[in-house]
């Protein structure tokens, strides 16, 4: 451990995020999230006030990397950045839009984090004086959980425009130094030890062992991304939840597993599973990375989707209990060759329940079916296929992320559209034979049905 008290060794959750950072170089921006908040107040001084106070309750906001010796340490600034003038429109320009376009400029160019703390503002005020924050945050400082606890506290911090009292910088107790002390105890070393079996057998299983050919720069839509947004379907997996006991995220990653099974030809499903690590109370209000990949295998059965369903929950709870581990100490017991916290090979289809991290909207109900968004496009990532999960107000929103050298980019919104109908279709109770031949045949189709509303 450093001799500097504002020095520590990095956490599991910094480590992990660090090595895909250095696996992408300049394409690493990926890894960088935007949001965009309506501020409470359109004083500058209030909101630049607000935002030091921010970083002074929660030290990610104000840590860079350290190097030396060929060790990385984290080490916390004395104080956070804050924005520069704030950027004021014209009459009748829209600030949301115009602040979503400087969180993505924001976003732009990876952090180097080895000068820079991992968040960058920028305030946009339109021409009635109402202010909108554009921030852009990199993956080592928060996830997506950690983000949402961070905006939340934003507009606490703000107060009202009534002239009410801020509320005072909270003592954070939590913070990623405590995490990394906590993470070099014996037990932690045990969670690495059951983690190394959990990868050794799903890598073992694996049809093969499965690297990405990235190269860099070759197209910058190879990797394109989409979502499906629906009340019907977030309706339909509450369903199947309850009458199996397990969840919708289960229910949903049930369906996952079959549309993979069907999409690669095959009767066991390997993918990895994204654990938020988020049990205790501590870690409920930790601002910091703490998510990590850990893997599971499914094997598909013929019979009742309901079945399926119960066993595919059990295997994920499982990986999710062996989903906290040291990064390096993994890498290094699965072969790595170098200082690599990543592992040599791994499981290139993903799936993250990041319900919790997007807390019920108080906007009007969606549209019940199913509508379909093109998000974006990226040329370089360290995945095959990603589906996300999240939880837009009352509705079920489903983001799919695919390289389309193995799907072609035409065909995500089919294969997106196809998992919402067989979500519905599993909402009564089905075989799994039925749901695998609705996803056979809504697949081969050559275009999104008609009913399909496109955003």
């Amino acid at each position: 451990m450093p001799d500097d008290p504002l020095s520590a060794a990095l956490t599991w959750g910094q480590r992990a995020i660090l090595g895909t950072i250095d696996d992408l170089g300049p394409k690493a921006n990926y890894f960088t999230i935007r949001r965009v908040l309506p501020l409470p107040t359109g004083d500058e001084d209030r909101i630049r006030r607000m935002l030091r106070d921010l970083a002074r309750e929660h030290e990610s906001l104000r840590t860079i990397v350290v190097r030396s010796g060929g060790t990385r340490t984290q080490r916390v600034l004395d104080e956070g950045p804050v924005p520069a003038a704030a950027e004021e429109l014209a009459h009748g320009e829209d600030a949301v839009r115009r602040a979503r376009v400087t969180a993505a400029n924001l976003a732009e160019t990876p952090f180097d984090l080895t000068v820079e703390p991992p968040i960058r503002y920028s305030i946009v005020r339109a021409h009635d004086g109402d202010a909108v924050l554009a921030l852009a945050v990199s993956h080592f400082a928060a996830d997506a959980y950690a983000l949402s606890l961070l905006t939340r506290r934003i507009g606490r911090l703000g107060g009202g425009d009534d002239g009410a009292e801020r509320p005072s910088v909270q003592t954070v107790d939590w913070q990623p130094r405590m995490q990394a002390a906590a993470e070099a105890a014996r037990s932690a070393e045990r969670r690495t030890e059951r983690a190394v079996e959990r990868w050794t057998k799903v890598l073992a299983a694996a049809a093969a062992p499965q690297t990405l050919d990235a190269r860099p720069g070759e197209r910058a839509d190879r990797f394109v991304e989409w979502s499906l947004e629906s009340a019907d379907v977030q309706d339909a997996t509450e369903r199947s939840a309850q009458r199996t006991q397990t969840s919708p995220a289960s229910v949903v990653l049930a369906v996952w597993c079959l549309t993979i099974a069907m999409l690669d030809g095959r009767d066991d499903v390997a993918l990895t599973l994204i654990s938020g690590n988020r049990h205790r109370d501590r870690e409920r209000g930790y601002v910091g990375p703490l998510a990590q990949d850990t893997p599971m295998l499914a094997r598909l059965s013929r019979g009742q989707f309901d079945d399926f369903v119960r066993n595919v929950h059990r295997e994920a709870l499982n990986a999710y209990a062996d989903g906290r581990y040291d990064p390096a100490a993994l890498a290094n017991a699965l072969g790595a060759v170098d200082d690599s916290v990543r592992p040599p090979s791994k499981v290139l289809t993903f799936f993250n329940d990041a319900r919790g991290a997007h807390p019920a909207s108080t906007a009007g109900r969606p549209p019940a079916g199913p509508a379909l968004r093109r998000i974006g496009q990226w040329a370089q990532l360290d995945l095959q296929r990603f589906l996300v999960l999240q939880q837009i107000g009352p509705s079920c929103r489903l983001r799919l992320l695919v390289d389309t050298d193995l799907v072609a980019a035409e065909r995500i919104p089919i294969v997106l559209a196809a998992m919402a109908d067989a979500l519905t279709a599993a909402a009564d109770g089905t075989t799994v034979e039925r749901l695998t031949r609705m996803l056979e045949v809504a697949c081969g189709s050559r275009e999104v049905p008609q009913d399909r509303r496109t955003m």
